[in-house]
C-alpha cells in the first residue's frame, strides 16, 4: 500500500486505518476481511478489494493498470 502510495502520488490520496481502533468505521463502510482497501471517487466507493494481494494484482483489481507515469 505505501508502495502504491509512492506510485501514484498527486493522483492517489492513500489513507490507513486502525480497524481495531475505529469499530465505527468498520461497521459503516461493510470491512468484512482484513486488510481491505476500498477506492473512492469523489466520495463515492468504486471499488474494494479484501485480502492480501501482491501489487500488480493490486493494481488491477482497483482498475490502476496503466495509470503509472
Amino acid at each position: 500500500v505505501d508502495q502504491l502510495a509512492d506510485d501514484y502520488e498527486g493522483r492517489l490520496k492513500v489513507g490507513k486505518l486502525d480497524a481495531d481502533a475505529n469499530p465505527d468505521v468498520v461497521i459503516q463502510y461493510g470491512v468484512m476481511g482484513i486488510p481491505t482497501l476500498i477506492l473512492f471517487n469523489k466520495g463515492e466507493i468504486v471499488n474494494r478489494v479484501t485480502g492480501y494481494k501482491p501489487r500488480e494484482r493490486l493494481i488491477d483489481e482497483l482498475g490502476l493498470a496503466g495509470q503509472i507515469a
